[in-house]
């Protein structure tokens, strides 16, 4: 998914519409993390 939304950002119209998609990748990477790693990790 995270790469599509790559693609898409790659390919967007202008500078509005990429920053748009990076904020939805960058959900999305965040909603992964916090789902399959609740707690911070010691590293």
């Amino acid at each position: 998914m995270v790469e599509r939304v790559t693609r898409e950002m790659d390919a967007a119209a202008d500078i509005d519409a990429a920053d748009a998609l990076w904020r939805k990748g960058a959900e999305i990477i965040r909603a992964y993390l916090a789902e399959h790693f609740p707690e911070p990790t010691c590293h």
